[in-house]
């Protein structure tokens, strides 16, 4: 299931990653070819850092999509033999609509979407961008 649930988001991060590399400047480039730096250092030096914001934001994307798994757990296996392939959100599922549970079903949603905010408010300190007021110390 996780080879599925990896092409299935994949695409998205590829399309963003290839947008990111088409908007870099040349210029950025150019200098460091000047200043005598190899293609290795071009990438570690120039091509990372332009890359972090989009990096940011893919794994943020891909931290919220795999938390909120549905379709593949639904279709593959429905929760798999005694519930070892299940999701959180398949659990919301099948407990809203097969045990008629709705408040108890929507008090873990709640759960879950409390769990997404804390889960991305540290990825994003974690992989904080650096803006113009980090470099200039102000």
């Amino acid at each position: 299931m996780s080879l599925a649930s990896i092409w299935w988001d994949l695409g998205l991060a590829f399309v963003l990653f290839l947008a990111a590399l088409q908007d870099m400047p040349r210029e950025l480039y150019e200098a460091a070819a000047i200043d005598g730096a190899n293609s290795v250092q071009q990438f570690l030096h120039v091509t990372l850092p332009q890359l972090r914001p989009t990096l940011s934001l893919v794994v943020t994307l891909q931290l919220i999509a795999t938390l909120r798994i549905f379709s593949q757990v639904y279709v593959m296996t429905n929760g798999g033999p005694a519930g070892s392939s299940s999701s959180v959100i398949h659990y919301v599922y099948s407990t809203a609509i097969t045990r008629h549970l709705m408040g108890y079903a929507a008090a873990v949603s709640m759960l879950l979407l409390a769990a997404i905010l804390i889960v991305t408010a540290l990825q994003r300190l974690l992989l904080k961008e650096r803006g113009r007021w980090a470099r200039s110390g102000s």
